[in-house]
């Protein structure tokens, strides 16, 4: 059963009792008008422009609506539409070792595909706990530097529905 977290996302747990026969975790995802883009880690060039983003921020997905709907005086702000965020997972083991996970959301066959490094699964102290979460309601995490004529801002993205901090 996913669990609201304390920054507002859900958050689901696999929970493995032994070793699996398999480092592939799978679940079905299901969707309507929604469209994911995968987030890949930062190029040189960005990160020497002054871009940072965050572990949990690579390889995870932003998610959009295709449509966003309408604002409503009053009602929901969809802002520039994006819906949450699939953090990138990570597998935790008993005492408390972790290693971060690959993640693939393929809309097609439906299917969200968690890829644990086989060597944490061989050499981890059972239960492991494999926990993906969707959404946050707080700031986003990464970051980039703008110049303009000399000057320097840090720009914040927020990971909820399209908010910027500045």
């Amino acid at each position: 059963k996913p669990e609201v977290s304390e920054d507002g996302g859900l958050e689901f747990e696999w929970v493995l009792p032994k070793i699996p026969q398999s480092n592939v975790l799978q679940a079905t995802i299901q969707t309507k008008n929604l469209e994911f883009f995968y987030q890949p880690e930062l190029t040189k060039e960005e990160i020497d422009k002054g871009n940072i983003r965050p572990e949990n921020v690579v390889g995870p997905y932003a998610t959009y609506y295709k449509d966003c709907p309408a604002n409503i005086e009053g009602g929901k702000l969809y802002k520039v539409g994006k819906a949450f965020h699939i953090y990138r997972p990570q597998a935790t083991d008993a005492k408390g070792n972790s290693v971060w996970c690959d993640l693939k959301i393929d809309i097609n066959t439906q299917l969200l595909t968690i890829t644990i490094p086989e060597k944490f699964l061989q050499t981890a102290v059972y239960p492991v706990i494999v926990d993906p979460t969707f959404g946050y309601t707080s700031a986003g995490a990464s970051a980039s530097t703008i110049n303009n004529n000399g000057a320097v801002t840090n720009r914040y993205l927020s990971s909820d529905t399209g908010n910027n901090t500045y």
